[in-house]
């Protein structure tokens, strides 16, 4: 009788918890000159200027012996918006770079490109994955199917 109250109590905080799944939005930005790129993850879409510290980047790709301080995407809900990198010290000679572009608002998932040919970056929006909430049911209900015949194992 026990196990069956357990595996209820499991089943009902596997679905209490299901709302809470979401997908991040994941900004990740790439440069030709100078090469380099990074990432940062937002819980939405950015819809005000944000800066970001290199601590919370989720990847840095920094320029040849440079290390990046800080970046900040500026004016996320125009068209025309900027994507700017600040370096920790000089680096070739300069203290940060900034790329506009001119095909927004950041408001949905793709591609972002400058409005300037000439300028080889892009910025790209995506979704972080998230495993669907069925998935998260079967490995609960796994799990605790493994438990029963160990407990009668171990237990006397």
């Amino acid at each position: 009788m026990r196990c069956y109250i357990a595996i209820a109590a499991l089943f009902a905080a596997e679905i209490a918890a299901l709302p809470n799944a979401h997908a991040d939005i994941l900004y990740s930005f790439s440069s030709a000159t100078p090469n380099m790129s990074w990432s940062f993850t937002e819980p939405t879409f950015i819809t005000a200027d944000t800066t970001v510290a290199a601590a919370s980047l989720t990847s840095v790709n920094p320029p040849a012996g440079c290390s990046i301080f800080n970046v900040s995407i500026g004016g996320p809900a125009t068209v025309n918006f900027s994507v700017g990198t600040n370096f920790a010290a000089l680096c070739n000679g300069n203290s940060g770079t900034g790329v506009g572009f001119n095909d927004g608002p950041i408001n949905h998932l793709g591609t972002y490109s400058p409005n300037n040919p000439d300028i080889h970056a892009t910025l790209v929006v995506s979704s972080t994955t998230v495993p669907e909430p069925p998935s998260l049911i079967l490995l609960g209900t796994g799990a605790l199917g493994l438990l029963s015949p160990i407990r009668r194992r171990f237990l006397p």
